[in-house]
């Protein structure tokens, strides 16, 4: 993949969820490295070029932090603010303007919050331990259900959700699922790693995208036996199991951390926290070889050449027999 642009975001820390894509702008939440017992939500805007747009500080509470960020088209954005309060956490959907005001707030008390994503036609859709919820503009709850651990849209407006299966041996399967926007399903598939002597690895899920081509791209430590990060590769249209692929040893732990956010075609966007601070990534995409081994253009064009020569020698020696 090539890299084709980085902004780095200084003094802030960011959860697994904080960056959001419209068709002209990204959106990073966080919250400021203060004291133990103080900190604020920050809310930063770039245009796609990667240039600052603004950004504010907001106090909702003695220990605010947030997850997830979610931003529509008419440049309102949702956030998932998180406060601890008596040994629980409350979780607080806040909403903002354009320019980063805030429009109004909604408390789900004992939920830690986890996800907030929009649709296209303005639906919002939050998920905090294991519930997801879809909203109205106007802050209004409509449905839930209680078994999604994290959720994408897909190019047709699907919702496309995720759920920590128990194995029998102790370990995690994943079972992802395919949704309409009422919540009903229309498909759910499982994946599992399964070792001899029937053991399951335990399958920890961190970040998800779907691109409008319908592939969907899920990152995953295995955290029992194999302690590695994959890359999985499903057909969001059937189904389908695609590939994996294992990340490097220098790579795994900043995709493992990073968020996922696809594009056009198979474009993805990362973001990755180091050392307090953000970078934010765009790449375009690799071409698949061989094995799964990235292959450039150029290369796939000479092997092209190679086969095609290899079969014209066949053909003229046939002929001469």
């Amino acid at each position: 993949m090539q890299l084709l642009w980085s902004y780095r975001i200084y003094d802030i820390n960011v959860g697994s969820e904080a960056m959001a894509l419209t068709h002209n702008a990204i959106y990073v939440a966080g919250y400021t490295l203060q004291y133990e017992d103080a900190s604020d939500i920050v809310l930063v805007k770039l245009d796609l070029q990667g240039v600052l747009q603004w950004s504010e500080t907001y106090d909702f509470g003695n220990q605010d932090s947030c997850q997830s960020i979610a931003a529509n088209d008419d440049g309102s954005s949702y956030v998932f603010v998180n406060n601890p309060a008596s040994g629980y956490w409350n979780a607080s959907l806040v909403k903002f303007s354009q320019d980063g005001e805030v429009q109004w707030t909604r408390i789900l008390p004992m939920v830690y919050g986890s996800q907030v994503e929009c649709s296209e036609d303005g639906r919002i859709y939050t998920v905090g331990d294991d519930r997801l919820i879809e909203w109205d503009s106007a802050g209004n709850a409509l449905w839930n259900r209680t078994d999604i651990r994290m959720m994408t849209f897909g190019p047709e407006g699907n919702i496309f959700g995720t759920i920590m299966e128990r194995t029998s041996d102790g370990g995690y399967a994943l079972s992802l699922t395919k949704l309409n926007a009422d919540g009903s399903q229309i498909w759910n598939t499982t994946y599992r790693v399964h070792y001899a002597y029937n053991r399951n690895e335990t399958i920890l899920p961190y970040s998800q995208a779907v691109c409008q081509n319908g592939s969907m791209f899920m990152s995953v430590y295995l955290d029992e036996f194999a302690l590695e990060t994959r890359l999985l590769h499903f057909n969001g249209n059937t189904s389908a199991f695609i590939e994996s692929r294992l990340l490097t040893e220098d790579s795994k732990q900043d995709l493992a951390v990073g968020y996922l956010a696809g594009g056009v075609d198979e474009h993805l966007y990362r973001f990755q926290s180091v050392e307090g601070d953000v970078i934010l990534y765009s790449f375009a995409p690799s071409v698949s070889g061989l094995f799964g081994l990235p292959l450039s253009p150029e290369i796939l064009i000479l092997v092209g050449g190679f086969v095609v020569i290899i079969i014209l020698a066949v053909v003229l020696v046939r002929r001469r027999r």
